[in-house]
């Protein structure tokens, strides 16, 4: 635990945030093909994720 706390604070990443949104993604279902998109350098929070526009 004090690891991710570190690295968040490494990427200027607020670890309470990254940490409840990680968790809640890894209950929903997130895919094992993006687990990378979680770690904390590559992290972005919901409403900061851009939407791909509809063609």
């Amino acid at each position: 635990m004090l690891s991710i706390i570190e690295t968040c604070k490494l990427c200027g990443v607020d670890a309470e945030a990254y940490m409840a949104d990680v968790i809640e993604r890894i209950q929903n279902d997130w895919p094992a093909s993006r687990w990378d998109e979680l770690m904390p350098w590559n992290w972005v929070r919901r409403q900061e994720m851009t939407l791909p526009l509809a063609a």
